[in-house]
């Protein structure tokens, strides 16, 4: 990663490769890309529960990562405001489409509600 930067891990930290990478990007194949926007810094924490050995919910609790605080802050996650999180949940409805995946959103929380196996219940 310090050489990406064209920093010496002998001389240069941490703090000043993560500062470079915060201008310029992170180094790919093709080159650096610059990560910019509020989606990158946004995730969900996903809690999966089980019924009768089957998996029944996921839960998805929508998170930022806080990349506009004080440098010492930033990407320590907590849950997004409102708004926030329900853009994100909305964003994950969308991706999810494609692949037959339904989030309903609840008081801020995604739910994945799943059938009952039926080889398994028995109909």
């Amino acid at each position: 990663m310090f050489e990406a930067h064209g920093k010496d891990p002998w001389v240069d930290t941490d703090a000043e490769v993560t500062l470079h990478e915060g201008a310029i990007g992170y180094p790919t194949d093709e080159g650096f890309i610059r990560i910019s926007g509020g989606v990158y810094a946004e995730s969900v924490v996903s809690v999966s529960r089980f019924a009768e050995n089957q998996l029944a919910e996921v839960r998805l609790y929508p998170l930022e990562l806080r990349c506009t605080e004080r440098f010492a802050n930033r990407g320590v996650p907590r849950l997004a405001p409102r708004g926030q999180a329900r853009a994100i949940l909305e964003r994950l409805q969308m991706l999810s489409k494609p692949f037959g995946t339904q989030i309903e959103i609840e008081n801020g929380i995604g739910l994945i509600r799943t059938k009952p196996n039926s080889a398994q219940s028995g109909t």
